[in-house]
C-alpha cells in the first residue's frame, strides 16, 4: 500500500518526546489510525461535521429544541475546541464525576496533523480532511508508566528518518515523560 508524506505540527514542544524538534515535521503516513482525545471515560471526543447538531439530539433543525413539559431554556454554548483538543469538563460532568478522567491521567497530545489546505507534502492523499488537525502522537499516563500512541508508524522502513527521534526520546526519557506537562484546573 503506497503512503504519503504529510505535514504535522507539534502541539506540545515541552514534552520529552518532542525534544530537538522544531514546530513542523513532515511524516510518512500509510494507513494510520485517526484519533481523538477526551477528558471523560467512554468519551469519543468532539464531534465534527454535523451542521445541524442539536444539544438534545432530538428533532430537526427547524423544530424548537424544547424538552416536553418544561419551560424553554437556551442550551449553553459549547466551548470552541480544535480537533486535536479534548472538550473541557463542564460543571454538570463534575457534579457526577464518575466518568471524568483524573487530571494527571488525561491524554496529552504531542503532535497533530497539519491543516487540510497544506497537509500533503508528497504522494497521494485521499480523505485528507478526515485527518487534518487530528492528534498524531498522544501520551497517556497509565499506572506507573505511559502509553505512547502513534498514528503514523515512526520507524517504518527507512521512510521515517525524521520521526525516529521521537521513539528514541521516549526511550531515553521513559521515567520523565511528565516533564513540561501543564494541568487543567478542573
Amino acid at each position: 500500500m503506497p503512503g504519503s508524506v504529510v505535514r504535522s505540527k507539534f502541539v506540545d514542544l515541552a514534552s520529552p518526546v518532542a525534544y530537538g524538534y522544531d514546530e513542523n515535521l513532515s511524516i510518512y503516513l500509510s494507513g494510520g489510525l485517526i484519533f481523538s482525545v477526551s477528558n471523560t471515560l467512554g468519551g469519543r471526543g468532539p464531534r465534527f461535521g454535523g451542521e445541524g447538531d442539536r444539544p438534545t439530539g432530538r428533532g430537526t433543525v427547524d423544530d424548537p429544541d424544547v424538552p416536553q413539559g418544561r419551560p424553554f431554556e437556551a442550551a449553553p454554548a459549547e466551548p470552541k475546541v480544535e480537533p486535536w483538543q479534548a472538550t473541557p469538563i463542564t460543571a454538570e460532568q463534575l457534579r457526577n464525576g464518575i466518568s471524568v478522567i483524573p487530571v494527571k491521567q488525561r491524554p496529552r497530545v504531542i503532535l497533530r496533523f497539519g491543516d487540510a489546505k497544506d497537509l500533503l507534502v508528497s504522494g497521494l492523499l485521499e480523505g485528507g480532511a478526515e485527518i487534518a488537525q487530528r492528534p498524531a502522537v498522544i501520551d497517556v499516563p497509565h499506572d506507573l508508566g505511559h502509553v505512547l500512541v502513534f498514528s503514523p508508524n515512526p520507524v517504518w522502513r527507512g521512510e521515517t528518518m525524521g520521526s525516529y527521534a521521537m521513539v528514541f526520546n521516549a526511550i531515553l526519557h521513559f521515567d520523565h515523560l511528565d516533564a513540561g506537562r501543564k494541568f487543567d484546573e478542573k
